[in-house]
């Protein structure tokens, strides 16, 4: 019987945000005696009495600060594997991750929590892909917040010398980090194609997806003269959506030839300044206008709905 731990408490306000909380209360109500579960999107918005958006906006943000994994396929056990490959299945981990501190949500023994280390250390080495920014505790059943760092700690590679996974701090490669002239212009352009006015009116959590998908955008090669593009793709896809859907639609949005800008080169080599700054200015103003017209529209009755093009 899975019990919520006290430490809850201390990040409430937060899961209170949007369904977060909702979401994560189904996802232990559903969890085998292996903390595993494998509902889909619109069962859990069923069970929260919620639509699909706001529960895949709950989920992500649950992932991304650590309080599941998902198991890849070849890490599923029993009834995992009559699943389809592409269902997600949830590995709870007991434990969030929030500004650099780590809280449990679920008592466990030492062993029980020791188990669980092992098998996510197991899934984050499968999933090459996963987030950095989990850190689960090696033994006893409260959390000592004060020994927690910062958001670059992870599992290490290695196992320690008694078989249990050991824990060490990895800093994001360098490569990896994006500078603000590149950031600012694509959070501008993600900004305006989502009719936002006014940054002041965004939540931490909506500023939030926002820089992050304008970094994973920037990093895969993708300039902000693409976003008007990525949003109408997304647009004839889909009554609603996040800016995540942009980098999650990004390269099927190109296929279907609804960017102008051809895919980004892999040489190293930086991009001319004043080109790119031009450029940036151009997209953010083309986005703006775009944005602008679309939600023009909208006002005026015209119909929400979007049909994919033939």
């Amino acid at each position: 019987m899975a019990t919520l731990h006290w430490q809850m408490r201390e990040i409430l306000p937060v899961l209170c945000e949007g369904k977060r909380l909702d979401v994560l209360i189904d996802l232990i109500l559903r969890a085998n005696i292996r903390l595993r579960c494998y509902p889909g999107v619109r069962k859990i918005a069923k069970d929260i009495g919620a639509t699909n958006t706001p529960t895949s906006d709950a989920k992500q943000w649950l992932e991304e600060h650590g309080a599941f994994v998902l198991v890849p396929y070849s890490k599923r056990v029993d009834e995992e594997l009559k699943l389809p490959p592409k269902q997600h299945v949830y590995q709870l981990t007991g434990v969030i991750q929030l500004e650099g501190k780590s809280y449990q949500y679920l008592y466990m023994t030492p062993e029980a929590l020791s188990a669980i280390q092992v098998v996510v250390a197991d899934v984050l080495k499968t999933r090459t892909s996963m987030f950095q920014n989990l850190e689960v505790l090696k033994t006893g059943t409260e959390v000592d917040t004060s020994s927690f760092k910062d958001k670059s700690n992870s599992f290490a590679s290695d196992d320690a010398t008694d078989g249990t996974p050991s824990l060490s701090k990895s800093k994001r490669n360098k490569t990896d980090r994006v500078p603000a002239e590149k950031m600012t212009p694509m959070k501008d352009a993600i900004f305006a194609a989502f009719g936002h006015t006014s940054w002041d009116t965004l939540t931490d959590s909506e500023r939030g997806v926002i820089q992050k998908s304008a970094r994973e955008l920037i990093l895969a090669g993708f300039t902000p003269a693409d976003v008007a593009g990525l949003y109408d793709y997304c647009a004839e896809q889909f009554d609603k959506f996040s800016p995540r859907a942009l980098c999650t639609n990004a390269s099927d949005a190109r296929k279907e030839g609804y960017l102008d800008t051809p895919a980004a080169s892999t040489s190293d080599e930086p991009a001319t300044t004043s080109t790119a700054a031009s450029d940036d200015d151009a997209a953010r103003a083309a986005a703006r206008e775009r944005s602008r017209s679309r939600f023009s529209h909208m006002r005026q009755g015209a119909s929400h709905d979007h049909t994919a093009t033939a």
